[in-house]
């Protein structure tokens, strides 16, 4: 509509706008179909009212009541006047102004709409696109050493490293397996120790002790998208430990209660992901461990904690010095009160220091350490026990099963004489790893029977298990070099394969 005729009074006194309209709503064929098509009818419209106006005028003159005339100034009451037309022409131009201006509108309104269905058109596109995950950064070479790890899936996991940055620990996320991982450098901090709770692949909570005084609030922060954002927590005094259940629902405690601090006695919960905390109940130095009265957990040198629900969870007790001893307790109204649960002995013998004191004088070297239980469903689980009676016996391996969500315990399989890391894949696959070999046992027909070991050389500091995948840690010095290889198996140990294997320079950092 660029034809002179076609310009309406505004297009003509605002060329420079219409213009700049015209230049910014550009117009697509079916629009321009669409506004000819206006125009053909508005023209021929005009037309059809110009004749019509025209032979009216020439037929009938102008009456002479549309006239101004005094006697209709004051009508009389209860008469109505017609308006009057004193400029029938004026009219008609301000009738066809109006027109003009409408089908201006509507060419707005059609370059508006058209540009809004092309964006539409295009948005579902552009945002139907899957979101490409971000890329993971290869190996970072100031990650100095690996201290450890959990993997929460085949492909995702959390660990604690040390990088070269003033060789400080921080926490690392991988999502390939453990072939790269990538450390939150917002968290690096120089710390004594560093304690990670790993959920899931996005949740994760990590416990950083920088302070000397025990009695100080802890810090801990906390990540709901695998390391995108952290929010710092406040843990109570004394809390070194923490576990979760779900997102929501976990336990603090002291590894090394004090009988004269309190605070270091006490058993804290959180209901709202470790925002807040409450007291759930306190050690009694007064009472012996093994006491079987339901109560308050007795005192001991060591204590560690492992629920399932929001309500049924076990407490372990043990001794730090003096004759070895542990002690398995058992909560049902999530940690208020607990109850001494017996283990029953093996058919080989009872196992000194569970529910059997050891001999003072046979004890020299004697060592008793107990699991937490491994749930594989909320049914199924393992707890082990391994003990030594002195220096000069074997250190033998005890392993629990429950079929009943551990209300009852009973011997799973012969006892195993091995001294390793023990790695609980189910009720019938676990493997044994020390600073020589890996061992996989099978349990068949109640018996615990070697497998084919891998040839995996270098001393074995860490290993870890998910399931049917097993990843191995393995570290070795090689003249002033650290060999660092991580070994992953996804058949539970029947195969293996090297997915990380580098050199760094050794550490200089002490840690606990």
């Amino acid at each position: 509509m660029s034809n002179p005729e076609d310009l309406i009074r505004d297009e003509v006194e605002y060329p420079a706008q219409t213009q700049q309209l015209q230049k910014h709503y550009m117009r697509s064929q079916d629009n321009q179909r669409s506004l000819l098509s206006i125009r053909t009818r508005l023209l021929e419209l005009q037309t059809t009212q110009h004749t019509t106006s025209t032979a009216t005028e020439k037929s009938q003159p102008i009456p002479t009541a549309d006239l101004p005339d005094e006697s209709f100034d004051n009508p009389v009451i209860g008469q109505f006047r017609q308006p009057l037309d004193i400029h029938p022409n004026r009219q008609r131009k301000n009738t066809m102004r109006t027109w003009y201006r409408a089908a201006l509108i509507a060419v707005l309104c059609i370059a508006i709409l058209g540009s809004l269905w092309y964006a539409l058109l295009q948005l579902p596109h552009q945002a139907g696109q899957p979101v490409q995950p971000h890329k993971t950064p290869q190996q970072d070479s100031s990650i100095l050493e690996i201290l450890t790890m959990t993997m929460t899936s085949p492909t995702s996991g959390w660990g604690v490293v040390v990088t070269a940055q003033n060789e400080t620990m921080t926490l690392a996320h991988t999502t390939d397996g453990g072939k790269t991982w990538q450390p939150f450098n917002s968290i690096q901090r120089q710390v004594s120790r560093m304690v990670t709770s790993a959920l899931d692949d996005q949740t994760a909570w990590i416990i950083l002790n920088t302070s000397s005084d025990p009695h100080a609030y802890g810090s801990a922060m906390r990540t709901t998208d695998a390391g995108k954002h952290w929010t710092d927590l406040r843990l109570p005094p004394e809390v070194q430990d923490v576990t979760f259940i779900d997102h929501q629902h976990g336990w603090g405690w002291n590894i090394n209660p004090i009988s004269q601090v309190e605070s270091s006695r006490t058993i804290y919960a959180t209901a709202d992901g470790g925002t807040t905390w409450h007291s759930v109940s306190v050690m009694d130095p007064n009472r012996k461990p093994g006491d079987t009265v339901t109560g308050a957990l007795p005192f001991d040198d060591v204590l560690d904690i492992q629920f399932v629900t929001a309500q049924h969870g076990w407490a372990i007790l043990s001794a730090l010095n003096g004759i070895p001893h542990a002690y398995l307790y058992q909560t049902q109204d999530g940690g208020k009160t607990w109850t001494l649960q017996q283990l029953p002995q093996p058919a080989s013998g009872p196992i000194s220091g569970i529910h059997v004191p050891m001999q003072e004088d046979k004890s020299a070297g004697a060592s008793l350490f107990v699991r937490p239980p491994q749930f594989f469903s909320p049914q199924t689980g393992i707890l082990s026990v391994t003990s030594q009676q002195n220096a000069q016996s074997p250190l033998k391996l005890y392993l629990y099963a429950t079929n009943d969500g551990g209300q009852h315990w009973l011997p799973l399989g012969n006892t195993i004489e091995n001294e390793g890391n023990l790695l609980m894949l189910d009720t019938s696959h676990i493997l044994l790893a020390n600073r020589t070999a890996i061992t996989p046992y099978t349990l068949i027909n109640n018996q615990w029977q070697k497998q084919p070991s891998p040839k995996i050389t270098g001393p074995i500091t860490f290993a870890i298990a998910n399931g049917s995948h097993v990843w191995i840690h393995t570290q070795q010095t090689s003249g002033k070099q650290m060999v660092e290889t991580l070994y992953m198996s996804s058949d539970k140990g029947n195969s293996w394969q090297q997915i990380l294997h580098r050199t760094v320079p050794p550490l200089t950092l002490t840690y606990p």
